[in-house]
């Protein structure tokens, strides 16, 4: 029952840093294209 219990908590975490760092890395892509794309007529 523990080893069920720990293999639940650590697959919660690991989602959810996975989670985190998909949506950190995305946000950033994100936001650089749209910055080029934004300051691309100034330049």
């Amino acid at each position: 029952m523990v080893g069920v219990v720990v293999g639940v908590v650590v697959g919660v975490v690991v989602g959810v840093v996975v989670g985190v760092v998909v949506g950190v890395v995305v946000g950033v892509v994100v936001g650089v294209v749209v910055g080029v794309t934004t300051a691309a007529p100034w330049i």
